[in-house]
């Protein structure tokens, strides 16, 4: 327990906007996992597995760290998350079968522009008109990297829809998440992302009825890395969700693509272009503007 609390002191005197760009890191290095977890296994056979293992994981240090207040309106949302998180993985998952790591991740990084609309409506949360537009500008680089112009037709059918589905949810999920963690404070970001877990974890065991027989010991290490890096992204951006604007965290949260982009070609000798160095510069550089403007 002391050890939690140093841990959460240093996070509560950081700014939520740090705290988001530091998820983004782990989101890049999750992803990268994801990507060869998803060249030796299909997605319906570990997703399940995945979740149901992170929850477990964190279900034996939950004394640690546990905090909930049973409402029925905290539990009611609690499940609304796990559902629309259950089919956005679903679609995270795909998205790594279809797509370059770099690829994908740079398109689900385009769910902020999903918070900021939900965030207004739902929350009647405000952003500072120069900050929306450093976050479309951020999103301008998103869609610059990733998007092939010349074969844009071939390229929806096979590697854009999956990752655009996942972006569309997690923006939407973001919503319910920061009412639970802030209006309500019916819950910490640990707890959330533990409950979370396992309810996709559930579900994905009923409908996807995984074969689990097919999976060898190399990949259960491998699916508990890339869960555990999991752990620390979303935790670390419920975190940060809970103490500032959904909008912006969402957005700092997904600039992953500028290291995905270097980190997928250092570790899985995914080609590197000026267009991606290029969006990368820009995205960075804009997130830097909103952080310190």
């Amino acid at each position: 327990m002391p050890m939690f609390d140093k841990a959460l002191a240093i996070f509560s005197n950081l700014n939520y906007t740090y705290i988001a760009i530091i998820s983004a890191f782990f989101a890049a290095v999750a992803n990268i996992a994801a990507r060869a977890l998803l060249k030796e296994a299909k997605s319906y056979n570990i997703m399940g597995l995945s979740f149901l293992m992170i929850g477990s994981s964190m279900l034996i240090f939950s004394p640690i760290f546990y905090f909930f207040n049973p409402t029925w309106t905290a539990i009611g949302l609690l499940y609304l998350i796990g559902i629309i998180d259950a089919t956005a993985n679903y679609f995270y998952f795909k998205s790594f079968e279809k797509s370059e790591a770099g690829v994908a991740t740079s398109l689900l990084a385009l769910a902020p522009a999903i918070t900021f609309i939900g965030s207004f409506v739902f929350l009647g949360t405000e952003t500072s008109f120069i900050k929306v537009i450093f976050s479309i500008c951020i999103m301008l680089g998103i869609i610059f990297l990733s998007t092939d112009i010349k074969n844009i037709k071939k390229s929806f059918h096979t590697s854009l829809f999956a990752p655009l589905m996942a972006c569309l949810l997690f923006g939407l999920s973001s919503i319910p998440s920061k009412f639970l963690l802030s209006n309500l404070t019916a819950i910490n970001a640990p707890t959330l992302y533990m409950f979370r877990a396992t309810i996709i974890g559930m579900i994905s065991f009923i409908f996807m009825r995984p074969n689990l027989q097919s999976l060898t010991t190399q990949l259960y290490k491998l699916i508990w890395l890339q869960g555990f890096l999991a752990i620390i992204q979303w935790v670390l951006l419920y975190f940060a969700l809970s103490k500032g604007n959904p909008g912006i965290t969402m957005t700092l949260a997904n600039v992953s693509p500028v290291f995905t982009v270097f980190l997928g070609y250092l570790f899985l000798k995914e080609r590197i272009t000026k267009r991606k160095v290029t969006s990368a510069i820009l995205i960075f550089t804009f997130s830097i503007l909103i952080i310190f403007l």
